[in-house]
């Protein structure tokens, strides 16, 4: 009889052992998903913080350029202040910037001239940029770049030049000419000519192609946060519309040293 008892109250015992190890894992668990939860909560906080940013950094943006002191329009880096931080933004007019679209053959060698690139490579990988262009006609497939992934993906080969091509590039409108008073500083200093072999590489439709066409670089000054953000926008009279918008990158190199 006594075995007996003892044998159900260790069984009793184990139950409650049993139980209680489920009630522990149970609230370990819910501990750990309320953390997260907190985590995730807060990430999501942040987000909408930097997508609000954006949205007022860029109605502000358009605000300067349709008013009577606009920004700069080749880059040159700005600070601005919002209501809860302040930023830094640099306007490129896309007039002044290449589109390897698009762009004369002497104007992508100075793009790549502009990192330091020796003469003979900047001339291939130019030509590596109109083959791309020639097929994607010969296809009917429109546009050879839509994207600055496309652009990377041909550059893959040639270790950190494309971070240092992004600011002077774009992939809107379809500028075969150049604006050399709206270009940066780095592109400016190894621009061709305006005349070269017959071409004119400056005639004057630059402007008018990519009339209130701009990328625009952002980042935080106060309080400091790294990366950039990059919008390509169309700003007009009533207003600016994100023709793309690329969340933080590695911060651009900046145009006070342009390359001989």
């Amino acid at each position: 009889m006594r075995a007996s008892q003892s044998r159900e109250t260790g069984a009793v015992l184990l139950m409650v052992l049993v139980a209680l190890a489920l009630l522990a894992a149970v609230a370990a668990s819910s501990a750990r998903l309320a953390a997260s939860a907190i985590v995730s909560t807060k990430a999501e906080g942040a987000l909408l913080g930097e997508q609000i940013t954006v949205v007022s950094a860029l109605a502000l943006i358009a605000a300067r350029m349709n008013g009577p002191n606009p920004l700069p329009q080749d880059g040159t880096p700005v600070a601005l202040k919002l209501p809860d931080r302040e930023i830094e933004v640099r306007v490129h007019a896309v007039a002044g910037l290449v589109n390897p679209n698009s762009a004369p053959r002497p104007l992508l060698v100075a793009l790549f001239r502009t990192a330091g690139t020796q003469p003979l490579l900047a001339e291939q990988l130019a030509d590596r940029i109109i083959t791309k262009r020639t097929l994607a006609e010969a296809q009917g497939a429109g546009r050879a770049f839509r994207f600055a992934s496309d652009m990377r993906r041909l550059l893959a080969d040639q270790a950190g030049l494309w971070v240092q091509l992004r600011g002077l590039t774009t992939f809107m409108g379809a500028n075969v000419n150049f604006d050399p008073n709206t270009a940066p500083l780095r592109l400016r200093a190894v621009a061709p000519p305006a005349t070269l072999g017959g071409f004119d590489l400056y005639a004057g439709t630059a402007a008018l192609e990519s009339a209130g066409l701009y990328e625009v670089y952002i980042s935080n000054l106060d309080p400091a946060l790294g990366g950039v953000t990059h919008a390509s926008v169309s700003i007009t009279a009533s207003g600016y519309r994100v023709v793309a918008l690329d969340w933080p990158q590695t911060p651009l190199l900046a145009d006070r040293n342009p390359v001989p």
